[in-house]
């Protein structure tokens, strides 16, 4: 890869070249999509004057056969942030809160203030889990949402926690259902909670071919749950999922050696990332995504601002983080140049 950057011989510093500037903001994957997902979206674009349903629910099945569930658990959406929207509707009403994890991916949040549903954030522990005790507090009756991995931190809350979650909510008073956002679990080693279903009626997880998949633009996701709750949140026709994405999604499921190399590849990355970090004194999240946060230790707004300038597109700050940024983890020669950049922006010196 080409560095969007030229070595200044006098300063040591970098200037802006003409190449385009490497994204590092949006948690997407810089290794592109699939050699095999990628020729089986252009056949099906080939033939898209037919609808090619048998596409979508031989990815439905593929996707049961694969998690050992009935396919009618399994519902397609394009992208997983609209099933997130569906189960906030479903779940919550002006008695009945959406509780979240603060700092979260908001978009359950949103949807939740968008119809005037009252939203509960309980910020995360000191070692970026989910507090389980004040989510169940706070949840009763409505719906209780953990993306695991987190998005910004990348932190994970341990299967034995999310269990007790799931448990309690089906034992307060009134019931809460608990919706577990598995965005990023393929980056990290936890278990998913979709062997959980069939002792938890109260439990959705949703999933999404956009992160180590490399699938965002493409648009496919889903969501897994036992048909009771299941049909509450899927308001669309079961077909409503393009025939390319769904090509390009059961590509991906068969060849299981692309996503393992992905996510070493991922993990190497981070490893070497926060050990760079951590030699100029500065504190990140404990990530096990390929995103995290860092401590720029001033206002992140102009730390954004400078990287843009210097060709690097970084995440955004979040409430109450305001010295803290996403980072979403590149390619070794990209990591290579946020490095670089990070350490003119923010004048680092070794610790």
């Amino acid at each position: 890869m080409q560095s969007p950057y030229c070595r200044q011989e006098s300063s040591g510093n970098f200037m802006r070249a003409s190449q385009a500037p490497i994204s590092l903001n949006l948690n997407e994957s810089p290794y592109g999509v699939p050699t095999a997902a990628l020729e089986a979206a252009r056949n099906a674009v080939r033939i898209s004057s037919r609808y090619q349903f048998e596409l979508v629910e031989q990815l439905r099945q593929d996707l049961a056969d694969r998690h050992q569930i009935p396919n009618e658990w399994i519902s397609l959406y394009p992208g997983s942030n609209r099933a997130l929207h569906y189960a906030t509707l479903a779940f919550t009403n002006a008695q009945k809160p959406l509780v979240v994890g603060a700092p979260g991916f908001p978009v359950c949040e949103q949807a939740a203030r968008l119809h005037e549903r009252p939203v509960c954030q309980i910020p995360l522990l000191a070692d970026g889990e989910h507090n389980v005790s004040a989510m169940l507090e706070a949840g009763a009756g409505g719906l209780i949402y953990v993306a695991n991995p987190n998005n910004p931190t990348g932190s994970v809350t341990p299967h034995d926690a999310l269990l007790r979650l799931i448990h309690g909510a089906a034992n307060l008073t009134q019931q809460a259902v608990v919706l577990v956002d598995e965005a990023y679990v393929e980056f990290s080693d936890e278990p998913s909670m979709i062997a959980a279903l069939r002792e938890h009626p109260n439990l959705v997880v949703t999933r999404t071919f956009s992160k180590i998949y490399g699938l965002a633009g493409l648009r496919i996701g889903y969501a897994v749950a036992q048909p009771e709750l299941l049909n509450r949140i899927h308001t669309q026709p079961a077909h409503d999922v393009p025939a390319p994405a769904a090509a390009a999604a059961l590509a991906c499921l068969a060849d299981e050696a692309e996503c393992t190399r992905r996510k070493h590849a991922t993990k190497k990355e981070r490893q070497a990332f926060t050990d760079w970090l951590g030699g100029y004194g500065l504190r990140h999240s404990n990530s096990h995504s390929n995103c995290l946060l860092i401590d720029c230790q001033r206002p992140v707004a102009t730390i954004i601002e400078e990287l843009a300038q210097l060709g690097v597109k970084v995440g955004r700050s979040w409430p109450g983080l305001d010295k803290w940024v996403r980072i979403t983890l590149g390619t070794t020669d990209e990591m290579h140049i946020l490095r670089q950049a990070l350490a003119q922006v923010l004048n680092l010196e070794r610790s």
